[in-house]
């Protein structure tokens, strides 16, 4: 198999991706380019709709879905020809809270399958939630290479690139600045203040 036949790329946006009448024959598509029988593009289809929730909305035009849905079924577009890397671009951009959790659940749904998934975003509150390993870029340079804690306390490198750090971690400073220095001992644990006010990405 050709190694781009095992890497999938989603674009930003879905309009730009989806090119059939309903939400069936879009994630079909590309199955019937492949040549294959049409015993197994139903049931390959099939399959994608069930994992990306989409059961009713299978028949649905693809020009009355919400944003939040076309970027579900440009997902299954992919995700139906078992791509062994998943890239999006942007996956968060235009969604509303209620789509970016659903967004993240499909994600690490798709990735305990055992799908490698590479993004890239701006949305440093979601790269937070998501992420385990970070590069950040600038300019097509390689700046910071590390887990994603590592890379968040590195705070003054991410404020010259006029990054800054999620609203989460800013949290956490300041109620750590609540506690005196010499009296750290009442003062909660990192992990347990990020279990309280970050929400884990496993929705």
């Amino acid at each position: 198999m050709q190694l781009r036949q095992q890497i999938g790329l989603v674009f930003q946006n879905p309009d730009h991706q989806l090119v059939a009448s309903t939400v069936e024959e879009d994630i079909s598509y590309g199955l019937y380019n492949l040549g294959l029988r049409e015993s197994v593009i139903s049931q390959q289809v099939q399959q994608a709709i069930e994992q990306c929730d989409l059961s009713e909305l299978a028949r649905e035009p693809i020009h009355n879905l919400s944003l939040g849905q076309k970027k579900r079924v440009s997902i299954a577009d992919i995700m139906v020809l078992k791509p062994k890397l998943l890239l999006l671009d942007e996956p968060t951009a235009y969604l509303d809270p209620r789509y970016t959790r659903q967004l993240i659940g499909l994600l690490q749904q798709i990735h305990s399958a055992g799908t490698t998934i590479l993004l890239a975003s701006h949305d440093l509150a979601f790269i937070y939630r998501w992420a385990d390993w970070m590069f950040v870029m600038d300019r097509g340079q390689l700046i910071l290479e590390e887990i994603r804690e590592t890379v968040f306390a590195q705070r003054d490198v991410l404020e010259q690139l006029q990054l800054g750090v999620p609203l989460a971690i800013e949290l956490m400073e300041q109620i750590r600045a609540m506690f005196p220095t010499d009296d750290r001992s009442k003062m909660p644990a990192f992990e347990e203040l990020q279990q309280q006010i970050l929400p884990s990405r496993r929705l």
